[in-house]
Order: C-alpha cells, then structure tokens, then sequence
C-alpha cells in the first residue's frame, strides 16, 4: 500500500514545525527577558516546586534571623537581672550563715 503525500500534506507539516519554532523562539525569548528558566510552574513543575521549596526555605532562615535580632536585647536584659538576683541570694546567703555561726555579737545581728 502506497501513501501519497499531496501538497496540502507538506504545507500542513511545515506550518506546524514553523509555529513549534515560533513557540520555542518566544519561550527563549522570555527566558531571556526575565532571566529566569521558569516562570510559570507549567514551565517545569518539579523545578518549580524545588524553587517554591527553596525560597520558602529563605525566607523561614530569614525570618529566624530577624527574631534572634529582636530578642536579642531582652535576653541579655533578662540575663543582667538574673546576674544581679544571683548576686543578692549570694550575699543574703553569707550573712545568714555569718549570722548563725556565733561569730557575731548582738549589736551586728
């Protein structure tokens, strides 16, 4: 059996593959404007999801940051009280065990 190959066949063929070429060369084109391989996630969906995956991951490390940042001065705040706590309970300590030693008069209780 003999397939025939008739003119409109070929225009048809060569219509197609020049807007495939179109397409590509307009894709290429955005790539190219943007500076960016994706920029729609039907670009490439596994890409996409890795690049979603990546910049959520920066801007949570970002976000962490910024916290440490804004806490910063409370915990060494909170960190100077409890130096100055400890400080007290220490000398309260001392004189509670100066004064049950007997090593005190009564003027100094």
């Amino acid at each position: 059996m003999a397939t025939r190959i008739t003119q409109r066949f070929l225009a048809d063929r060569s219509l197609f593959d020049l807007n495939n070429s179109l397409s590509r060369l307009a894709e290429l084109q955005n790539q190219l404007a943007t500076g960016q391989r994706i920029n729609r996630p039907s670009d490439d969906p596994l890409d996409a999801r890795r690049a979603i995956s990546i910049r959520t991951a920066i801007a949570q490390s970002e976000q962490f940051s910024t916290n440490i940042s804004n806490i910063d001065p409370q915990l060494r705040e909170t960190e100077a009280v409890f130096d100055t706590t400890i400080d007290i309970f220490q000398r309260a300590m001392e004189l509670t065990i100066g004064g049950s030693n007997g090593t005190l008069d009564q003027s100094q209780l």
